[in-house]
């Protein structure tokens, strides 16, 4: 990911790449209890395919103006309730990032792209 949020202190630019964002986003999503891992989705592995670059496994961010908003892409454990682990997604991540950036996170959007049987956690796709 190529780019990065400034933001202007009395002593001069504050950048924020979206890299760091993403690893905050990761970090705090593996957290959730029933999360086994995060993938990069289908429309990020297609995106790939077709040359474009810029995406972290499973997190796609787009910031303007101070306001963000996140695609997040994870891989969950069977038996687990879904809609609970991606609204704690949610709330977890909102927190992690704003607390960490002083961003202001509009929108966080779950995809489930795969359920898991073991409980191996993991970052990587298939």
């Amino acid at each position: 990911m190529q780019a990065s949020q400034k933001n202007k202190s009395d002593l001069g630019a504050i950048r924020i790449h979206n890299e760091v964002v993403a690893a905050i986003v990761v970090s705090a999503v593996l957290e959730v209890e029933g999360v086994v891992g995060m993938t990069r989705g289908l429309t990020q592995e297609l995106a790939q395919l077709f040359g474009k670059k810029g995406f972290e496994k499973g997190v796609k961010i787009n910031i303007e103006e101070n306001k963000t908003k996140l695609d997040v892409s994870i891989i969950v454990k069977y038996g687990c309730n879904i809609p609970k682990v991606a609204r704690e997604v949610q709330i977890k991540t909102k927190e992690a990032v704003e607390k960490m950036t002083g961003l202001s996170v509009l929108e966080i959007n779950v995809s489930i792209c795969r359920i898991e049987l073991n409980e191996s956690r993991t970052s990587e796709s298939k």
